[in-house]
């Protein structure tokens, strides 16, 4: 096994369906949980995927996805049932298949949710390092600090965007902007100050709409701000970010 590996981890009290489930997905590093003491023991911030049986622990699947939501946000979790009248999963999950659960759809599916839980992952990232470079940058100009930390940041940055490239070419525009959605939905907002509300960009540089003035919290500006100095366009979500707050630079990311 080697570290590029998706990590998944299968929640499920019938251990042989476990074990069938990790054989299907011979080319991740598959955990095997069928207690709630195993969860609290395999589970941590390296799972892209969990796979979880909403029968698991006669009625502690619910508790076990709060848990895991609460500490991770990057993992997706698609949940399996043997109840084939119920068409929409009991719990609150984006993701769900019904039993007998076949090979093709689950090694298809925790192909697209590993994909999707990296790319989140890098582009949470790619929004941290851009703005340490911004408050770097500004630390050199004002000779307050060297440009090592520059240096170290820009390579960052500059492998982030190549990951991001090869992820891109592994999904489709619709988990592109399921993933840019979420992380607009759970990411606390910031509170904007008057100096950096100013700096907001006139209009989308991508599909061209004109955005209101403000922090952007109201979808009508046209705007939604997702942190210091980056944009989500409401029309075409387009997240641009403006690195630079002297607008000399502007950095959009697709």
């Amino acid at each position: 096994m080697t570290q590029t590996e998706p990590v998944v981890i299968v929640i499920e009290n019938n251990a042989t369906r476990a074990e069938l489930y990790e054989l299907w997905l011979e080319e991740c590093a598959v955990r095997i949980a069928s207690t709630k003491r195993q969860v609290a023991e395999e589970f941590d911030e390296a799972v892209d995927v969990v796979v979880l049986s909403e029968e698991f622990g006669d009625g502690a699947a619910p508790t076990v996805l709060e848990k895991i939501r609460s500490h991770s946000g990057y993992c997706e979790v698609v949940t399996t049932t043997a109840d084939r009248n119920r068409v929409f999963p009991e719990l609150d999950v984006d993701h769900h298949l019904t039993k007998p659960v076949f090979e093709d759809e689950l090694r298809s599916l925790v192909d697209r949710l590993a994909r999707r839980s990296r790319y989140r992952a890098a582009v949470i990232e790619y929004y941290k390092r851009t703005t340490q470079l911004a408050s770097a940058e500004v630390g050199v100009t004002a000779g307050e600090s060297d440009g090592d930390d520059c240096t170290a940041l820009e390579r960052r940055v500059r492998g982030l965007k190549r990951r991001l490239k090869r992820l891109q070419q592994g999904m489709d525009i619709d988990d592109i902007r399921a993933v840019l959605d979420s992380i607009s939905q759970n990411r606390k907002p910031e509170p904007a100050s008057d100096d950096e509300s100013k700096y907001a960009p006139d209009k989308c540089v991508n599909c061209g709409r004109q955005w209101g003035v403000g922090p952007g919290d109201d979808p009508s500006r046209g705007y939604r701000r997702l942190g210091s100095y980056v944009w989500r366009c409401t029309d075409c979500g387009h997240v641009q970010m403006q690195t630079d707050p002297s607008h000399r630079r502007l950095a959009p990311y697709h």
